[in-house]
């Protein structure tokens, strides 16, 4: 299922944003640079079973500051298998 993070440092790593959600396995990570070049997205294919899971995975990480910065996080509408 598909999460995305917004309000990234423009720096991020791929082991910083796998270090925020440690507690779930990601498939890919697909970076956002468009738009402010201050601030990065990040798309995640996550390896979850259910939207009410995705859910509390966003919850989670929606307002966690990173760097300064206040985190944005929305699970997508959409889902892939």
């Amino acid at each position: 299922m598909l999460l995305r993070l917004a309000n990234l440092p423009p720096d991020i790593s791929d082991q910083e944003i796998r270090a925020l959600v440690a507690h779930v396995q990601i498939k890919r990570i697909d970076f956002i640079r468009s738009g402010n070049p201050d601030e990065v997205d990040v798309w995640l294919e996550l390896q979850v079973n259910s939207r009410p899971w995705l859910n509390e995975i966003a919850h989670e990480l929606e307002g966690r500051v990173l760097r300064g910065r206040c985190l944005e996080a929305y699970a997508a509408l959409f889902f892939t298998h």
